[in-house]
């Protein structure tokens, strides 16, 4: 089910903190989901590793797909990511997580996803792995005959998973961002702002974070 409030952020700032709003079409809610999000893990690690990528399944099958489809194919995944089996949190702390769901006509249905890990338990390559397998074994269940790249712990894109690189920093993948230091905020917050947005040919699906206590 698409998100009930539909009410656009109009400005070039979110409390203070830049926003990537150039076309004034980010939604109010999203950018303030995702802005407890990062106060909660900040406040949690001092030391945080935050990452962007896109889920992606084959463009053949995406055209068949329907929301409800896809949607208990991402219901599937989070349940793999939380799994202990595969996020230990005794090893690696909490993750914290948000997430949106688009569909394209090039790109047909993917989710975003942003991440923010402890920064001295974990290794960009090492969560990179752990999302991929997660994902292609949601793929597996969901599209059985789908034919899968190998899945190693020192690849940022395996199979359908893309890391994305972080915007006007070629070759990055992350983000490291120290609690108290107000210029990696401010540059944390308008890569994620990026999912707030509602953009022209792309209806906006579901939307989610981490649950907060």
């Amino acid at each position: 089910m698409p998100e009930v409030s539909r009410r656009l952020f109009k400005k070039l700032e979110y409390k203070e903190l830049p926003v990537n709003n150039k076309e004034q079409n980010l939604l109010v809610n999203r950018l303030e989901s995702c802005y407890k999000l990062i106060d909660l893990a900040s406040n949690t690690y001092a030391k945080l590793l935050h990452q962007h990528r896109v889920l992606k399944i084959p463009k053949c099958v995406s055209e068949y797909y329907t929301e409800k489809d896809f949607e208990k194919l991402t219901k599937h995944f989070f349940k793999l990511l939380e799994n202990g089996r595969l996020w230990s949190n005794k090893d690696r702390g909490k993750l914290f997580y948000v997430w949106c769901v688009e569909r394209e006509v090039e790109k047909g249905w993917h989710v975003h996803l942003h991440t923010f890990v402890n920064e001295k338990k974990n290794r960009s390559t090492g969560v990179s792995g752990i999302i991929s397998s997660a994902w292609n074994k949601a793929l597996k269940q969901y599209i059985p005959s789908i034919e899968l790249k190998e899945v190693t712990s020192e690849s940022y894109n395996s199979s359908y998973v893309h890391t994305c690189t972080i915007p006007n920093d070629d070759y990055k993948y992350h983000r490291v961002l120290n609690r108290g230091n107000y210029t990696q905020l401010k540059a944390s917050f308008y890569w994620i702002s990026y999912i707030c947005k509602v953009r022209e040919g792309t209806k906006p699906y579901k939307f989610g974070r981490t649950q907060i206590k």
